[in-house]
């Protein structure tokens, strides 16, 4: 997978488009978020084939195991390879897995390099890297 040339553009672009986009399991949730973004700087196609064939957490995590996958990391190792040794070595552009109120979620790291995005309930969230446990390089 290679980066166009004009790559943080494109992923600033695509974080303000949908800066105010709900949370909206199946078409736009974490997975997805992160699967576009790298669609946008990349031209990969990584989540067509899961668009709209869940609505619930539950239904979601049935579709990965029939897949061969148990959780987001697993979805991440699938698409996009072994994780990077520390998240001290992810950059702009590249996924990390955060961990927030319990949950875990997949994000893109912003074009300051020291945060995290993905889907929030009311639009994007932003996480700090102290929350990033995992990363993959695009």
């Amino acid at each position: 997978m290679i980066r166009h040339e004009n790559w943080p553009m494109l992923l600033d672009a695509f974080i303000e488009a949908n800066r105010y986009r709900k949370f909206e399991r199946g078409h736009f949730d974490c997975a997805l978020f992160a699967g576009l973004a790298i669609e946008a700087i990349t031209d990969a196609k990584l989540v067509h084939d899961y668009v709209g064939l869940y609505t619930s957490k539950r239904a979601a995590f049935a579709l990965l195991k029939k897949r061969g996958m148990n959780n987001l990391s697993d979805v991440a190792i699938n698409h996009l390879g072994e994780p990077l040794a520390s998240v001290n070595f992810a950059s702009r552009g590249d996924v990390v897995v955060v961990e927030y109120e319990g949950e875990f979620a997949l994000a893109v790291i912003d074009l300051t390099g020291r945060r995290a995005v993905t889907t929030g309930k009311d639009g994007l969230i932003f996480f700090e890297r102290q929350y990033w446990l995992k990363a993959w390089g695009v």
